[in-house]
């Protein structure tokens, strides 16, 4: 698929919760991995443009129209499933350790993260059972929200098969917890 002219991969999740369905669909960049655009509906609409230089688009939530104009110092991955892709492309053994930047569309702030895989674990969920990295995200401003484990698997791609991840104030802190409920192979 071809996305302001750049060859892209699409990345689409549906989420059910308490307050409705929401579809999020992100394409990023296929050899950079860097987003590109991304769009949301449900409780609310989101529709974000990424250029090296800025990210720019609006929300519109409860009849509020929110604009959006961040201008960027140095690239960031697109947040959730943006993160997911990266982690999957990554060279991950134990002890692998890196960092990134990603961007919070509540805030509309980049936030840096550490990333590292800190041992392995075999993780069994709905997808079945697999033997994974754990990995620690941890947000490297002043902010613990976004702090996060991550079970991936230790074969590439790296798919995420469990996530905990601490939740901001704003949506009631605690944490929100997903898992790989199935796999589907392509020939």
């Amino acid at each position: 698929m071809t996305v302001d002219g750049q060859d892209t991969w699409r990345i689409v999740e549906q989420v059910n919760t308490p307050m409705g369905s929401q579809v999020d669909t992100l394409e990023a960049n296929r050899q950079s991995l860097l987003p590109v655009r991304r769009v949301a509906s449900g409780a609310g609409t989101v529709q974000l443009h990424y250029t090296d230089e800025a990210i720019t688009g609006e929300m519109n939530a409860m009849g509020q129209n929110i604009p959006v104009n961040v201008s960027l110092e140095a690239p960031i991955f697109g947040g959730g499933s943006g993160v997911e892709m990266a982690i999957a492309g990554l060279p991950l053994t134990e002890g692998y350790s890196t960092t990134f930047r990603t961007f919070n569309i509540m805030t509309q702030k980049v936030r840096p993260f550490s990333l590292t895989a800190t041992g392995t674990e075999t993780v069994e969920c709905a997808a079945g059972t697999f033997d994974t990295f754990v990995i620690e995200l941890k947000p490297l401003d002043d902010d613990e929200a976004g702090t996060a484990t991550m079970h991936v698997l230790q074969e590439a791609p790296h798919i995420v098969v469990r996530s905990t991840t601490r939740l901001p104030a704003m949506m009631g802190g605690g944490t929100s917890t997903t898992e790989l409920a199935s796999m589907k192979g392509s020939s």
